[in-house]
Order: structure tokens, then C-alpha cells, then sequence
């Protein structure tokens, strides 16, 4: 049982590791596509369904992981239901009309960044505190310290990301921060799987 635990955490820290590398890629095998299509991650999803798939993966497979205690399995669940909401509520881009219908519940783009944005910095936030204050409960000081130091760069991660976002600094700097934002969460889950170090 146990290592099927880890299979599913080394499972999930692959797939959000791998998320901004597939999308950018699958982006590039677009022919006809807006000059800021790179501004954002979440802005792919309006050229290739990989980020769909993978992050409706990243999102069921949270919801469906049970651990050792409740708080694990609440704080789970919820970062999956919030991915979930991430994917049903696309984010906002400049070369499509903000009152088009977007999304599975057709709601206009307007509004569905707003949803987008909250379900993002929630699932975020849920992954730090899941990195920082339950996978640091192990007696394994330098996995504990991996894990610590991940939630702190996600924390960080968030907060130059927010700062950024009202400044409007330029889409390129985005991208990279959602992109250590999805390593740091990688390196965390990959950490708990045994991935890089074997459980002393």
C-alpha cells in the first residue's frame, strides 16, 4: 500500500513538473497563434488541450489521494477541487473579447478570471501549507527541510506573482513564476514519493 502511495505522489510531482514544458511545447506545434500566447501558462488553454488533461489529472488524483490523517486528506481534496475549478474557469487573455462565453459553464471571460484567479492562489496556497506543515512532520531533517523550502518558495512564488500581476509587469516574468510555482510543487511531491532520496 505504501508503495502505491508513492507511486501516485511521484505521479503527481511528474505532472505538474512537466505542465509548463508540455504546454509550451504543444503551443509551438500551433500554426496560426497570438504574439502573447507565452504570456501565461493558463492562457494555453485557448490553443491546446494539454493543460485541460493534465491538470483535470493533477485534480483527480488529489481528490481521490487519501493519507494518514483527516487534515491531509481535507487539504487534498480541496487543492483538487480548486484545480478542477482552475480548468472550468479559463483565465483572461487580450486577443479574445472579454463577454465571450468561456469555459464549461459558459461564463464570460470577465468573469471567469476572477473565479480562475481565486481557485488559483487557493490551490497554491493549500499546496504550500500541504509542503511547509504536513509532508515536514517526518523525522527526516533533509527531506523536512525540501519540503519547508518548497512551501516557502510557492508562498513567495504567489506573492511576486500578485505583485506583478497589479503592476502589469511584462507576461514573460508571469510565466516563469507559474513555472516555479509548478517545480516547487513537483519537487515537493517527488521528495515525499522517494523520488530523489530514498526514506532513512
Amino acid at each position: 500500500m505504501d508503495r502505491d502511495y508513492k507511486r501516485i505522489r511521484n505521479f503527481l510531482g511528474y505532472l505538474g513538473m512537466s505542465l509548463p514544458i508540455l504546454c509550451i511545447l504543444a503551443c509551438l506545434l500551433v500554426s496560426s497563434k497570438p504574439n502573447t500566447w507565452w504570456y501565461s501558462i493558463s492562457a494555453t488553454y485557448y490553443l491546446t488541450p494539454v493543460l485541460t488533461a493534465i491538470l483535470s489529472a493533477v485534480g483527480f488524483f488529489l481528490i481521490c489521494y487519501r493519507s494518514y490523517d483527516t487534515i491531509d486528506t481535507v487539504v487534498n481534496t480541496s487543492a483538487g477541487v480548486f484545480a478542477l475549478l482552475i480548468v472550468m474557469f479559463p483565465c483572461k487573455v487580450d486577443w479574445i473579447d472579454p463577454l465571450t462565453l468561456v469555459g464549461v459553464l459558459q461564463v464570460p471571460m470577465k468573469y471567469s478570471y476572477i473565479i480562475h484567479n481565486i481557485a488559483a492562489c487557493m490551490l497554491f496556497i493549500l499546496l504550500a501549507y500541504n509542503s511547509y506543515f504536513l509532508f515536514s512532520r517526518g523525522n527526516n531533517k533533509v527531506r523536512n527541510n525540501i519540503y519547508k523550502v518548497c512551501g516557502i518558495v510557492m508562498i513567495v512564488a504567489m506573492i511576486l506573482f500578485a505583485l506583478l500581476t497589479l503592476f502589469n509587469a511584462p507576461g514573460w516574468i508571469v510565466m516563469i513564476i507559474e513555472t516555479i510555482l509548478l517545480v516547487a510543487f513537483g519537487v515537493s511531491w517527488l521528495t515525499k514519493g522517494g523520488a530523489f532520496r530514498k526514506e532513512v
